[in-house]
């Protein structure tokens, strides 16, 4: 071998072993990043896990004696979201509803925990009992809570909802809408409440509308999120849309509330398939 050719040799077998120890550098790089990475995960997977639990602490356990029959789900996107339902007592009144609010997963989460500690605080502290008073004052929270720095760009997170006001005594139940709709059945007839457009948190200061309905004889109340609604799926992967909702309970008309809500669950699965969830779900299913 010559003398110019042995220094090629050298020279290739230099460069090769630079790109070998290189090789090594990166893998062994590539390896600490992947399990960092795989730490901060677990971590964060940990975490979510345990505010699921703590959110969870939410969906109340509902006294049988106030109403015949009720059944509360929630199923958020992302194990935590926004949707949440709300019940209390207060007096001879129990107040109780269903609220969506802005976004899902920790966002939407943070929000529905301040939500529902903003309605705890007008009703246990304020001893605001109507349904539109007390979103009125829900409304003004919200506003004032994202108002504090002048110098920031306002946020306009915040939530739709119904909620609702049985009186145990004159058994009339009072209602105001944010966004969301309330169903009721009476004589055996669903019929459907639309929204007022109004939110909370919205634009502008809103005010609500208050509604009663007298409940001295058998009656169903429906509300639910638009994730229910609006969930994607079916042979067309279409929305799953209201009329769907209203076809089955009254298609499951002879069961008790919770076989209507097990069936409506189970249809809302296969409705999906393998379309991952759209949104937060939550709907309240009462018969008083």
């Amino acid at each position: 071998m010559q003398p110019a050719e042995k220094e090629n040799v050298a020279y290739y077998k230099e460069q090769l072993s630079s790109i070998k120890q290189m090789f090594s550098m990166t893998t062994k790089h590539l390896q600490e990043v992947q399990d960092e990475l795989k730490e901060k995960n677990n971590n964060i997977s940990q975490s979510v896990a345990y505010a699921q639990k703590i959110q969870s602490q939410m969906l109340p356990s509902f006294t049988p004696k106030v109403f015949q029959e009720t059944y509360g789900f929630v199923k958020q996107r992302d194990l935590i979201g926004g949707d949440f339902i709300y019940y209390s007592t207060s007096q001879d009144k129990v107040i109780f509803g269903l609220m969506d609010c802005t976004g899902h997963g920790v966002p939407g989460a943070l929000l529905s925990m301040m939500g529902y500690n903003f309605i705890n605080d007008i009703i246990h502290s304020k001893h605001i009992l109507e349904p539109a008073a007390l979103l009125k004052e829900l409304d003004r929270k919200f506003h004032h809570y994202f108002s504090h720095h002048a110098d920031e760009k306002v946020m306009r997170d915040g939530m739709d909802g119904v909620i609702c006001t049985f009186d145990q005594k004159t058994k009339i139940l009072h209602y105001s809408m944010a966004g969301r709709p309330l169903w009721f059945k009476q004589n055996g007839v669903w019929e459907k409440h639309r929204p007022d457009r109004n939110s909370i948190g919205g634009a502008f200061n809103a005010s609500f509308v208050e509604h009663q309905l007298d409940c001295n004889h058998p009656t169903e109340v429906f509300v639910f999120s638009d994730g229910l609604s609006d969930q994607f799926g079916g042979e067309n992967d279409k929305k799953f849309l209201t009329k769907r909702i209203l076809q089955h309970l009254k298609k499951y008309d002879s069961l008790n509330v919770q076989g209507k809500a097990e069936k409506l669950n189970q249809t809302i699965e296969e409705w999906m398939g393998d379309n991952n969830q759209t949104d937060d779900i939550a709907y309240l299913l009462t018969k008083i």
